[in-house]
């Protein structure tokens, strides 16, 4: 099964949040696949596996988390760092 997730943290109360982040963790632990789309780049690298960076429409990178930062992912979504992965 897959949960398309569009959060908007910014909405959201710190402990909302964390309880959001805690129950998404829950559902990949049960075998469940998440798709979060969101611009709160913690919440990003705190639960994902995967992440793929898109700029006006176009996929630009799509990594293992581990071999992101969210420096690079920021340069990514900008344009600031020219490589389209």
């Amino acid at each position: 099964e897959i949960l398309p997730s569009d959060w908007s943290s910014d909405v959201c109360s710190s402990d909302l949040s964390g309880a959001v982040l805690r129950l998404l963790k829950r559902l990949v632990g049960e075998g469940h696949g998440i798709v979060l789309i969101s611009h709160n780049l913690h919440a990003v690298f705190g639960i994902a596996d995967r992440i793929c960076v898109m700029r006006q429409g176009r996929i630009v990178a799509q990594r293992p988390a581990s071999e992101l930062n969210p420096e690079r992912v920021v340069a990514l979504m900008t344009g600031a760092e020219g490589e389209a992965l």
